[in-house]
């Protein structure tokens, strides 16, 4: 928590990055939005469950678990560590994804049509549209294996599980 207390110009300029391109992205929210309800087949059902459940909380807590667990059992450092890293990743991703959630209170698309509405600190799911509980697991699981292993073909399957998640939760109206 004590982190941003010790940024540096350089560490600044990355957040400002993000913030504003997460800024830039709400220009293409309807396009966008349009663009998935406008499409139904059973191809993008396939990846919106996958990306679905690839982004619930217990994937990422059996996923957590079960590396750890499995290195305790064959006493294997690498997985013990695997797993230290997916719940500290999990755990942190979650807790700044839920404070922003109630803080930016951004509607959800299957709400409302207009993608500028925000009631923040709502307790009502229909104002947690930003940020993506389901994305910041996938996203969190997926940049940890694929920051273990060397192989690049598995680091593409990591991503793209990832990525299943964004679209699944843009797809089912969801996010925008």
């Amino acid at each position: 928590l004590s982190s941003p207390a010790r940024w540096d110009g350089k560490d600044l300029l990355v957040l400002g990055g993000l913030v504003a391109g997460t800024t830039a992205l709400t220009f293409v929210d309807q396009p966008v939005r349009h663009f998935f309800q406008s499409r139904d087949n059973s191809f993008l059902n396939g990846v919106e469950r996958i990306g679905y459940h690839y982004g619930k909380p217990y994937t990422a807590m059996s996923l957590t678990a079960g590396f750890y667990l499995s290195g305790m059992i064959f006493k294997n450092e690498w997985a013990k560590e695997t797993g230290l890293m997916l719940g500290t990743t999990i755990f942190s991703s979650s807790m700044v994804m839920g404070l922003l959630k109630n803080a930016a209170g951004r509607a959800r698309p299957g709400a409302t049509t207009d993608n500028l509405i925000f009631e923040p600190f709502s307790s009502s799911p229909v104002y947690h549209a930003f940020p993506s509980g389901h994305n910041s697991l996938a996203f969190g699981i997926s940049l940890v294996l694929a920051k273990r292993v060397d192989n690049v073909p598995l680091k593409i399957v990591f991503y793209s599980l990832a990525g299943t998640t964004a679209v699944s939760r843009m797809y089912s109206d969801s996010h925008w």
